[in-house]
């Protein structure tokens, strides 16, 4: 109600539509949960589709495109539609696309909410590439609170209010993450996490049925009904039982 919002040295408050219209298409990149690729465009056109209403030349738009596709490794899959592609993929080609006007600031909106784990440590360690070798600010909001060790100032949030904010240090976080499989053979080029340790033997009944107890009481317990919310707590449970993720 009240106040100023500052973004790359602009007063949002003042600006007028088509200024608001230019920052954004030129400051801001948006990485959506759900991707919002265009179906009926393969991934070279979508991701250049930004640059297209920009005014941007076709030979232009196709040398960016590329290189963006290159440094995300799905080059491959340049005339593929979003139909033909994982959720990991269409993902990397959804951070492509924020990319591709060079913005200062990423806003990402739960940006691994629909992906395996796997896939979402690759969009991950893209990100906190972007922001360490790139400069680019970013903003990622998510639930799931493994994800926190990426990020270097956490907004707590409730009821849209913040009522707590902490201060870290992410490349201390990242690295010891990283180093618990460093030995692993099978550890990919983006990285490794807690994830990628295999349990030997299947986990006992009475241990699955602790993480089903958990979550339902959860459900019962709780004034507002997320099942977004419950899903992943059970995700997160469930790794803790299969011992991928410690209990700290």
């Amino acid at each position: 109600d009240r106040g100023d919002v500052w973004l790359c040295g602009n007063n949002v408050a003042t600006m007028s539509a088509p200024e608001l219209l230019a920052l954004h298409r030129r400051d801001v990149g948006m990485i959506f949960q759900s991707y919002n690729l265009i179906a009926t465009l393969n991934v070279l056109q979508n991701v250049s589709l930004p640059l297209l209403a920009s005014g941007v030349q076709e030979h232009e738009r196709r040398e960016r495109t590329e290189v963006l596709l290159d440094r995300f490794r799905i080059a491959h899959l340049a005339l593929r539609y979003p139909s033909q592609l994982s959720g990991g993929q269409q993902q990397r080609v959804a951070v492509a696309r924020a990319l591709i006007t060079n913005p200062n600031i990423l806003v990402a909106d739960e940006p691994t909410g629909n992906l395996d784990s796997q896939s979402a440590e690759i969009v991950l360690q893209q990100l906190l590439d972007l922001n360490r070798n790139d400069k680019k600010t970013i903003l990622l909001v998510t639930h799931d609170p493994t994800y926190l060790a990426y990020a270097n100032r956490i907004l707590h949030m409730k009821d849209g209010l913040i009522v707590h904010i902490e201060e870290k240090n992410a490349e201390k976080n990242i690295v010891r993450v990283n180093t618990i499989v460093k030995n692993n053979d099978n550890v990919n080029q983006f990285g490794s996490s807690p994830f990628d340790i295999e349990r030997k033997g299947e986990p006992s009944f009475e241990e699955l049925s602790r993480v089903a107890s958990v979550t339902q009481f959860l459900r019962y317990s709780t004034k507002e009904n997320e099942p977004m919310l419950r899903h992943r707590m059970t995700r997160v449970l469930s790794e803790v039982v299969l011992e991928k993720l410690s209990r700290k």
